[in-house]
Parts: structure tokens; C-alpha cells; sequence
């Protein structure tokens, strides 16, 4: 899974917007204007009109931003998307034809101090991304009532978390880049509206409406997913490397996943093209919508299906909708909401997620291996050094994790009473009582936080088996323990974070197999998230690290020499 901090934000929110948006001609407005009307229902009835109408005449300049992206909309045209969007009602231009990424555009736009300039050639380090136009995938469906799901105690938990961001790349040996638009890229539209039929929540929107105590899932017959295409002329052999590289490559290959305060997407894809060399899928969804595994298990339909054109017969997809098997006690929701309110007072009842910082110029990334015989070898160490061998839970997750860890800790350094906080996600499908059907979609991951220790724990030759031991009782605890005691200490660690904490996480995990994603070209040839198996099924995992350079050479010292010893 690509890192959850979050990409460089350009100088306005309207170029921030716009890198995505490029090669789609707006409909023309085909709403009924009875039902326009119907809606002008309140004050400002004639202001609202003539917005609408000022709104028509530039719709040629409107056109032609979305087309070439440089050609600045007047100060009337940007006045009439205001009084719309604020004055009358914000889904008023949905209804116009426009869709609601189409909406953000504008209104960023026209909110930036100084809108105009924009450019949809982004360039990120040795990287340039050209957009080449953006899709709206339905699904195959015939449906016309829509879907509302409520939120559950484990989505509710992930409402304010940055989007989760993949890259898979896939190498094209014998395709020309004709061959590309005329044969591989339909069959990439064409599975994924198939694929879309069976997960069908992720074309929808989350919702969260003033009389509603808490967001819903929202789908209309309607709704789409957004596909963006681009391509790129850089070394895809270099791109697609699991070595050392700026981690501000990663951004122009995963699109954004736009969100607002009453409404946010939940999934956006981008499939960028590297002439005659390979392409590479990335995505960006919603975690309130749905966890890795549910993630993974798409990922994995929408490649069986393009490869083959149906499902696989023993695959257990997740068609299971009912909220109510989720089994926890009732008064858990009410102390995520009364938690998100003190956190942030201004936008408790809001689906804007909560400020993170930015990825630095200077941070790097790298995938390393661990393989099997390593592993092993982690395991007897942590048996022979730990004084608790008889009572440790040594799974490839808690020895690989306590090593990476320690080596983290080390790498900083410094002061031996700083405090250091880690985090990781624990499935509870087979946990609750009873437990969640495999068939089940959404959320069922709780984040899982140990931050009552200090740096001096993992600094000396036993920071390993203290990090081995620690991870072990946390992970034995998670099923006898219950949510509600997780819960608690995720709560307290929340209120209680110390500013200069030393923070890790790890997502993905060994058990997802996104290498098996095979679309009918072969098996990635890597992805970009923080652990997964090996590409070679031999055993062992890879890790992906981001780091400062100046930290990563460390980091990688302590990692290599590590292992070999």
C-alpha cells in the first residue's frame, strides 16, 4: 500500500484539482428545468436564476478548461459557480450534467486567491504524467432503487484517515502503443464495470446529511467511478524498481479521491501508461468504505475477470451487505463521534479528513526483502534470546514487524527517554462473536496502538526480543481482550499524543497476495504498499520504507547487517 501521508499540495487547491482532470467534454445540460426549479424553492429564488443562466453562457469556456486545462474562466463565469454552489444548492450542477469531480474543479478553481495558469502536465522529480482523459465507469447493473448502507463501528474508526493509495505495475514485452488504446484498455473499462457489479458500494458516494447522527453509503443508478488515463514518458524498468527513489514519484500515478464536507468518493482509479515499456494501476479509496482485505479481494476480481471474463468458482466475494452481523457493543459508535468532536470541534460532523503532513522533498523509499530462511532465522533468535520463548506468538508478522521496528528506533537515535508509538491493524473477522462471514464488505480492522514505551527499550541487543515480546502479547490479546479495551487505548492515545513522537505504522499485509493480480499480461512485477508476500511465492515478505535519505542510509545499514548476522 502506497504511504498514507499525504502528497505535496500545490500553491492552490485549483491546481491540486486540476492535475486530474483533462480530455472529457462536459455534457451539454440535459436536466429537466422543472426539476431545477422544483429545487429554487427558497430565498434568493431570482439570484439563483441568474447564476444559471450567466453559468450557460461560458459554457464553451468551460469546455475548454477541462480540455487543454490553461484557459482561465472569467470573473463572471467563476461568480456564478459561487452563487450556485453557495447560495442555492451545492448539487444543483450535478444536475446540470456535470459530475461531482467536474464540480470540485470549478469551485476550487474559482475559490483560489489567483485562479488561471493551470496545467494538467504535472512533472515530479525526473517524472512528467500526462493526462490523457478521465472515464466514468458504471457498473453492469440494472438496479434503479438506490443503495444506503449505515456506517459501522470499524468504518466509523477510518472516517477522517487519509485515503489508502496502492501502485501495481505490469510490464507489456510485445504491445504497441496503438495495440494499447485499441485492445488492452477497453478490456481494462469493460472488466472493471463487470467488477463493479459485485463491489457494487465502491461507485457510490459517503454522505453525511445535517439530520443524520452518522455517514452512510450512498448508491444511485447513476454513479460511476472515475478512471483517469495517462501516460508517461519515464524509464518504467527505473519506476517500477523495488531500489532507492524519491517517494514524490509515486504522486503523478495515484489519482486524487476528492471529498467534502457532506460528501466524499470512494474510489478513484488511474491507469497511466509507459509507451512500449509496461503500465501501472493506482488507486486511492476510502478506508470507511472498506478494509485490505475487501480491497484486495477487488483487485484480485477485477484481474480474474479481464483475464478470464468471469469470476473464479471457489472466490468468496464479498456480497454480504447486512450491518447487523457486526456484533459490538452499541455504545462504541457514539465514542468515535464524541472522540472525532473533541479532536476537532469545527469539523466533528464533517467528512473532511484530518490534516496530515506533507511527504518532504527529501524523503526517499525502498522495498526490502526478508526471505523465508530469514524469517526462520528470526524466529530462533527471538526463541533463544527471550526469557518468554514457551509463551511467544512467532508469526511471520510479529518478527519481521519487531525487526523493522527496532531497526527504526535505532536509526533516529537520540535521546534514550523519547517516546515511540507504534501502530498496525488487526483483522476482526474471526474475532467477534460470532464470527464475520468471509463473504462480508466493509470495514472489520481496528487500528491496534502501543505507545506506553520509550526508545530505550529497542536501542540495546535486546531491543528485538523486547519489540518481539511486546508485539506477540499485543497480537495473542487482540481476540481475548475484546474491541471495547482496544478501543480504549485507542482513545487514550489519541488525547494523550506527545508532540516529537517517534511514529510507525505498517499496512497491507503477507496474507492479501496482490501478486497473484494477473489481467491476462503477467503478474505485477512490483506494488507499492508497506508489506506484502514475495513476488517469487518462495516465502518471506517485502517491506516498503520511507524515510529521509539521510535516516534510510542508516536504516538500511542496520537493516542488511542485521539479517546477515
Amino acid at each position: 500500500m502506497v504511504s498514507n501521508t499525504c502528497f505535496f499540495l500545490f500553491a492552490t487547491t485549483a491546481l491540486l484539482l486540476a492535475l486530474n482532470i483533462s480530455g472529457r467534454i462536459i455534457p451539454e445540460a440535459t436536466a429537466d428545468p422543472t426539476n431545477i426549479a422544483a429545487r429554487l424553492n427558497g430565498g434568493g429564488l431570482m439570484e439563483c436564476w441568474d447564476a444559471l443562466y450567466e453559468l450557460k453562457s461560458c459554457t464553451n469556456e468551460i469546455v475548454l478548461f477541462f480540455l487543454n486545462g490553461e484557459t482561465k474562466l472569467g470573473a463572471g463565469c467563476c461568480q456564478a459557480v459561487d452563487v450556485i454552489t453557495r447560495d442555492c444548492w451545492p448539487s444543483m450542477l450535478t444536475s446540470l450534467g456535470f459530475t461531482s469531480e467536474e464540480t470540485n474543479v470549478l469551485r476550487g478553481f474559482c475559490e483560489s486567491p489567483n485562479p488561471g495558469g493551470l496545467k494538467v502536465r504535472l512533472t515530479l522529480s525526473t517524472m512528467a504524467v500526462n493526462v490523457i482523459k478521465i472515464s466514468r465507469i458504471s457498473p453492469e447493473t440494472n438496479s434503479v432503487e438506490p443503495l444506503i448502507l449505515p456506517l459501522t463501528f470499524f468504518d466509523l474508526l477510518w472516517i477522517k484517515s487519509s485515503p489508502t493509495k496502492r501502485v501495481t505495475f505490469y510490464r507489456l514485452t510485445e504491445s504497441s502503443h496503438d495495440a494499447f488504446y485499441s485492445v488492452i484498455l477497453p478490456k481494462l473499462e469493460r472488466s472493471l464495470s463487470l467488477t463493479l457489479t459485485h463491489f457494487l458500494p465502491l461507485s457510490g458516494h459517503l454522505k453525511w446529511n445535517p439530520q443524520d447522527p452518522k455517514p452512510h453509503i450512498v448508491v444511485f443508478p447513476q454513479d460511476t467511478v472515475s478512471l483517469t488515463v495517462a501516460e508517461s514518458s519515464a524509464d518504467f524498468s527505473r519506476i517500477s524498481d523495488k531500489g532507492l527513489r524519491p517517494e514524490a514519484e509515486l504522486r503523478a500515478l495515484v489519482p486524487k479521491l476528492p471529498v467534502s464536507s457532506d460528501s466524499a468518493s470512494v474510489l478513484s482509479l488511474q491507469i497511466t501508461l509507459f509507451p512500449n515499456q509496461g503500465f501501472c494501476i493506482g488507486s486511492a479509496d476510502h478506508h470507511a468504505v472498506m478494509d485490505g482485505q475487501t480491497a484486495a479481494k477487488f483487485h484480485k476480481s477485477w484481474a480474474h475477470i479481464c483475464k478470464y471474463g468471469t469470476i473464479q468458482q471457489d472466490f468468496h466475494l464479498p456480497t454480504l451487505l447486512d450491518r447487523s452481523i457486526i456484533n459490538v457493543p452499541a455504545g462504541l459508535e457514539p465514542k468515535i463521534l464524541e472522540l472525532m468532536s473533541y479532536l476537532d470541534k469545527d469539523n466533528a460532523r464533517s467528512l473532511r479528513l484530518s490534516p496530515f503532513k506533507e511527504v518532504d522533498d527529501d524523503v526517499v523509499r525502498i522495498t526490502l526483502e526478508i526471505n523465508q530462511e530469514n524469517v526462520h532465522k528470526l524466529k530462533e533468535r527471538a526463541k533463544n534470546e527471550s526469557t518468554y520463548s514457551a509463551d511467544l506468538h512467532l508469526s511471520t508478522f510479529v518478527v519481521t514487524f519487531a525487526f523493522v521496528w527496532t531497526c527504526m528506533v535505532k536509526t533516529r537515535g537520540g535521546e534514550p527517554d523519547r517516546p515511540v508509538r507504534f501502530r498496525y491493524a488487526a483483522d476482526f473477522r474471526n474475532r467477534l462473536d460470532p464470527p464475520v462471514p468471509e463473504t462480508y464488505f466493509g470495514n472489520c480492522v481496528v487500528s491496534v496502538v502501543l505507545d506506553e514505551y520509550k526508545a530505550k527499550m529497542f536501542l540495546g541487543e535486546d531491543g528485538f526480543v523486547n519489540g518481539v515480546k511486546i508485539l506477540s502479547d499485543s497480537v495473542k490479546g487482540c481476540g481475548s481482550r475484546g474491541v471495547e479495551s482496544i478501543w480504549e487505548q485507542y482513545e487514550e492515545g489519541k488525547k494523550n499524543f506527545k508532540m516529537g513522537t517517534q511514529a510507525l505504522s505498517v499496512s497491507g499485509s503477507n496474507q492479501f497476495g496482490m501478486y497473484g493480480s494477473d489481467f491476462g499480461w503477467g503478474r505485477p512485477v512490483n506494488t507499492k504498499i508497506s508489506m506484502s508476500a514475495r513476488r517469487d511465492g518462495t516465502g518471506g515478505v517485502e517491506i516498503g520504507v520511507s524515510l529521509k535519505k539521510c535516516e534510510m542510509d542508516v536504516f538500511i545499514s542496520l537493516f542488511t547487517n542485521g539479517l546477515d548476522n
